[in-house]
């Protein structure tokens, strides 16, 4: 359950957080890991815009009914980066992670069994 309440675990605050509560939680964090203050760390923008990303579902009503409802959210159409080029691979994860749900073990024995019958490569997206 911690995994679907994800939004609010990265801003420190309860699924029960009043739009105050969410408004101080964002400013703290968003001072702390802007990209002018961590220029060693080559994610932190990327982290910086998750960042924006979640406090947007959380601070606007509608939004985060359906990520309460629905433990996710819908991607804006210019949501995506204008261009992917030049992300490190750790900026491509965090960035798709928080698109899409995490794979089980479970789901991955499901499709192999329905469309190639093996297990070779499975390590390889449980790992992501």
């Amino acid at each position: 359950e911690a995994e679907a309440w994800g939004f609010y675990a990265l801003l420190q605050v309860g699924r029960e957080a009043s739009p105050l509560e969410i408004k101080k939680a964002y400013r703290r964090l968003a001072i702390a890991c802007h990209p002018d203050r961590n220029q060693d760390d080559p994610g932190a923008t990327c982290k910086f815009q998750a960042l924006q990303r979640v406090y947007e579902v959380l601070s606007d009503e509608e939004q985060r009914r359906v990520y309460d409802d629905c433990g996710g959210v819908m991607a804006d159409e210019g949501a995506a980066p204008a261009s992917f080029a030049g992300m490190s691979f750790e900026e491509l994860r965090v960035y798709f992670r928080g698109k899409y749900n995490a794979v089980t073990a479970e789901e991955i024995a499901r499709f192999q069994d329905q469309y190639r019958g093996g297990g070779g490569g499975a390590g390889d997206v449980e790992d992501l």
